[in-house]
């Protein structure tokens, strides 16, 4: 289902009342907001039987960030998949700065942490940067391509190449774990949130991507992110009988914050796989060409809410000859155009009005939903900061590195660092043979 609007009109109430209904039915959704607004309005409405089916992901909980690691325990028949949908992610962030030669360096570096049974996010940056964490993980690469690249290409590149690919990488993925309020979920090296199970057994799962609270740049690499795995698990699908692989739904407000090739991919595969997608967003202008054409070709019902003249026109083929530009555009808050298809057949298109949000039947089950949604999927902030520097401890760092995190101090690390760095020039020659990882 398609969504567009101005702001204001009442996509917002819509969406809500459709999550609504699939609550009350018993059916398993995904709702990616990107402020909150909508998933602390539907948390007074989860009645008290599905308490324990809701999954809470919110950067904006300082003091239990969520335990998610998109690196653990991936199925090895869907490496490459998860590998390009993260590629896609990147991507996205570097627009028209993204190169084949950034693609080239990430894909590697991500085929190669998919077999080692510690990666985390902030791997990422390691294996880039830390010659002592790449020689670690090399050692657990199973396919010889991605050992071969780490042991002679990487190893050859000239430090030209650093500034042209290694950099960009770090600099982005860098502004991405810098946050803490992000690095205390995607740093932790276990995995407590298995889109994959939660989907299969019809659980909520709630994603606030916070974008007041971590920006907007932040905000799309993290719905995005989960955007990837939500596919990942879409796809692992097919190991399930058709018959047997029960429908999930997934809302994506302002979905053009988050929108990759993944998107397109799940446009044109959701049916098969049991996912129902719904997106809503303002105007046809934020989003690509190529994207608004892929929704229109997948999409099986359209709803329009008032638009501009510039939308209204780009809308018209779908609602003509029924309602024209004019229609379009004075529609009355509430009121909407839908066009539909209901198996397989297209109907006319017709108009109708949102009905009102009513307040819930129930009392508000909110903090007992949080509570429980913490203790399953989160971690303490104390424990997921522990956890995380016991991480980093063990990845194996140079002399100098290692006495500055102990605190002896700047001035004798800099001196230990200096009678190493003479070692090494006496020593050039022989160390010139030695192969780089």
């Amino acid at each position: 289902l398609y969504i567009i609007g101005k702001a204001g009109v009442g996509k917002t109430k819509l969406l809500e009342l459709m999550l609504r209904q699939d609550i009350t039915y018993g059916h398993g959704l995904c709702l990616i907001d990107p402020h909150g607004d909508v998933i602390e309005a539907m948390l007074d409405y989860i009645p008290k039987e599905r308490i324990d089916d809701v999954c809470i992901i919110d950067p904006s909980d300082v003091d239990f960030p969520a335990s998610f690691n998109p690196l653990a325990n991936v199925d090895p028949m869907f490496k490459f998949q998860l590998t390009q949908g993260l590629i896609e992610v990147l991507q996205k962030q570097f627009g028209a700065n993204w190169t084949p030669r950034l693609e080239h360096v990430f894909r590697f570096t991500c085929l190669a942490l998919l077999d080692y049974p510690h990666a985390t996010m902030r791997g990422m940056i390691s294996m880039l940067t830390d010659r002592n964490y790449r020689q670690k993980v090399v050692e657990y690469i199973t396919d010889d391509m991605v050992k071969r690249f780490f042991a002679i290409e990487f190893a050859d590149w000239s430090e030209k190449f650093d500034t042209d690919a290694i950099i960009p990488l770090v600099n982005k993925l860098g502004q991405f774990l810098s946050d803490p309020l992000l690095r205390n979920i995607f740093g932790q090296k276990q995995n407590k949130i298995d889109i994959s199970k939660l989907m299969n057994s019809r659980k909520i799962i709630f994603i606030n991507l916070s974008k007041g609270r971590i920006g907007e740049e932040n905000s799309s690499f993290f719905g995005s992110m989960f955007l990837t795995k939500i596919k990942q698990a879409g796809m692992e699908r097919a190991n399930i009988p058709e018959k047997d692989r029960t429908d999930f739904y997934i809302y994506v407000d302002e979905f053009q914050n988050v929108v990759t090739q993944t998107f397109e991919n799940i446009l044109s595969e959701a049916r098969k796989y049991g996912l129902n997608l719904t997106m809503a967003h303002q105007y046809v202008g934020q989003i690509n060409a190529k994207i608004y054409q892929a929704v229109l070709g997948n999409t099986g019902s359209i709803i329009s809410f008032r638009v501009g003249g510039e939308d209204a026109v780009k809308l018209k083929p779908e609602f003509d000859p029924l309602f024209g530009v004019k229609d379009m555009i004075n529609l009355a808050v509430g009121e909407i155009y839908i066009k539909m298809t209901i198996d397989g057949e297209s109907y006319d298109p017709f108009s109708a009005e949102t009905l009102r949000v009513l307040p819930a039947t129930h009392p508000s089950y909110k903090e007992e939903i949080i509570a429980a949604s913490r203790a399953k999927y989160a971690i303490r902030k104390e424990d997921a900061g522990k956890l995380i520097a016991e991480e980093e401890a063990t990845i194996i760092r140079s002399k100098e590195e290692k006495e500055m995190i102990k605190g002896k101090g700047r001035t004798q690390a800099s001196d230990d660092a200096d009678a190493v760095s003479e070692q090494k020039e006496e020593s050039k020659t022989s160390q010139e043979a030695e192969p780089m990882i």
